[in-house]
């Protein structure tokens, strides 16, 4: 075989389509092995599955279709690197449909008598998303991510557009930001509300909930978005509209899907298949990443990731206030057993453990009657509910909690007169509290990959702030001491993030004790 007949058989031709794409010409069975290596990831807990235990399955899912050659768009990058390793010439041919501009009017800009200065960092994410059909834009806390969004939009010019969020609060955020910044009322789907416009704001549970309005065997009840997340029955339940929202969704040729990290969990990856004319697909999270390796979907929903903005990024250039963490060791004796299942030793060492949530109280006592906003995140509603009865003056809210009061527990503690707010971890996303300067991370184990969010919560910039820190209990009982390890490789990415390791919890009375005395960390 001469040289150019070895050439002609390793041209090969993608074809490029809004959800998946598809490989066309003969490629070697080696390299079809190294592309479903490429585009898979290990499943978590594998390892406790029959199947995988017989040997029967490597634990790995994988996300190429290898009868047809046929692979999610967003992974196009992935198969092309693959097959040029092997000396393949790739070519592609784009079948999807780009929209007309037919939204020129849409201008973004601040309303007269706003201050607002456009960072540079965010004009060049608009500038790089442009160039890019599809992208996760990874932003982090504080980096106003959601004006990014809105000038990308404005800049598009593209109807109609939908804008996914996970919760109301977002929703309200969301609504806020576009209407301010490009000048047009922008609609609602979802809590309690459907207002269709030419850009839409719509909760991904309500979505859901429209795409199986005829399913008999769904019971939203007894179903998860993605970890730990409910259903508000009152806000999500807006049946008489579902034909339209769904006809509206799949007629979009844009969509935004914020917190990003959560698109990977079946039920979102179905919302965003179903805009089927999306031609413009973009993600935002301030932690893409996810603790069972899914990943990789995020990425084939909506492709590479454009920009990593980090908290490091933005607190060397004095957008957020130098972040401290307080790395604390738990090794306090408690009820249970090695052996007790997971739940059974997570409720012994932190929601049921006397001499843990005494000192954690004692702790936050004194930052309140020093006037130090705190935030304490737990994972089990019973522990919130408990330590506000601990903690004088405290709210707990849940996402069980109705927006209205949510809102005003917020809006009171963005006023600085709640000084303590206790939230399950679903809670927290959403939360912009500037003033809040102390997060404790009682939720041991929980969502170890949000973390770096959930210390940006409290490092955002306020009149007055000169720091914010971050309080992590690492248990010494199995699991949450593996767990807690993890956690100190994502923290220790962020090189502007200052950790002190602390061996007891009344050593940590005591350095929080002369932390505040200190006005920050002159002795760290």
């Amino acid at each position: 075989m001469s040289q150019s007949e070895v050439e002609i058989d390793k041209k090969v031709k993608v074809l490029v389509g809004n959800k998946y794409s598809r490989i066309v010409g003969d490629v070697e069975a080696k390299v079809i092995l190294d592309l479903k290596r490429n585009l898979s990831y290990r499943v978590k807990g594998c390892e406790f599955i029959k199947s995988y235990v017989e040997g029967k399955w490597d634990g790995c899912i994988s996300l190429l279709d290898m009868d047809g050659m046929v692979f999610m768009s967003g992974l196009l990058s992935i198969v092309r690197q693959t097959l040029s390793t092997y000396g393949y010439t790739v070519s592609c041919e784009d079948r999807r449909k780009v929209p007309e501009k037919n939204f020129q009017e849409l201008t973004f800009r601040p309303p007269p008598g706003m201050e607002y200065e456009e960072r540079e960092y965010q004009k060049e994410t608009v500038k790089r998303s442009m160039l890019f059909t599809r992208g996760v834009i990874q932003v982090g806390t504080g980096g106003g991510k959601t004006v990014i969004v809105t000038e990308l939009i404005g800049q598009l010019k593209v109807k109609p557009f939908v804008y996914f969020v996970m919760s109301y609060d977002l929703l309200e955020q969301a609504k806020e930001t576009l209407e301010t910044f490009l000048g047009v009322k922008v609609g609602v789907i979802g809590d309690g509300k459907c207002d269709i416009r030419d850009i839409t704001v719509c909760m991904v549970q309500t979505a859901v909930m429209c795409l199986h309005v005829n399913d008999t065997n769904f019971d939203p009840k007894k179903h998860k978005i993605d970890g730990d997340a409910v259903w508000d029955e009152d806000n999500v339940f807006i049946m008489n509209n579902a034909d339209k929202i769904r006809k509206f969704i799949s007629e979009c040729v844009g969509l935004y899907f914020d917190e990003v990290h959560h698109a990977a969990a079946d039920t979102c990856t179905e919302v965003v298949f179903a805009a089927d004319n999306a031609y413009y697909k973009y993600g935002g999270s301030a932690t893409p990443m996810r603790s069972d390796g899914k990943e990789l979907v995020v990425q084939g929903l909506f492709g590479s990731k454009i920009v990593d903005i980090s908290i490091s990024y933005l607190t060397e250039r004095n957008y957020l206030v130098p972040g401290y963490v307080f790395f604390t060791r738990v090794s306090v004796e408690t009820g249970g057993s090695a052996d007790d299942e997971y739940h059974k030793r997570y409720d012994s060492a932190v929601v049921d453990n006397e001499i843990f949530n005494n000192h954690v109280v004692d702790i936050v006592k004194l930052l309140q009657a020093n006037g130090i906003l705190c935030l304490l995140l737990v994972q089990r509603i019973k522990h919130g509910k408990a330590l506000q009865k601990m903690i004088p003056g405290s709210e707990f809210l849940s996402g069980k909690d109705k927006r209205k009061r949510r809102l005003q527990v917020i809006t009171s503690m963005r006023r600085k007169e709640l000084k303590v707010l206790i939230a399950t971890t679903l809670a927290d996303e959403g939360l912009d509290i500037k003033p809040l300067q102390f997060v404790f991370m009682l939720s041991a184990g929980s969502s170890i990959t949000r973390i770096p969010q959930r210390v940006g919560r409290g490092i955002r910039k306020s009149e007055g702030k000169k720091w914010g820190a971050f309080v992590y209990f690492r248990h010494t009982v199995k699991n949450l001491f593996e767990q807690g390890e993890q956690v100190r490789k994502i923290l220790e990415r962020e090189p502007c993030l200052k950790i002190r390791n602390v061996k007891s919890l009344d050593r940590l009375k005591l350095d929080i004790c002369n932390f505040i005395n200190n006005q920050g960390a002159s002795e760290w």
